[in-house]
């Protein structure tokens, strides 16, 4: 059987944990963000 999911603020720790130190992902995350603003 499966291991019982992690909550969710422990996967959304993770995944920013990761953005935060992975270089593709922060530019990734930077450029969407700077797309987000530009189209408000």
């Amino acid at each position: 059987s499966l291991p019982p999911t992690p909550p969710r603020e422990q996967l959304m720790d993770r995944y920013w944990t990761h953005v935060v130190n992975c270089s593709s992902c922060s530019a990734a995350y930077k450029a969407l963000n700077a797309l987000e603003v530009s189209l408000q």
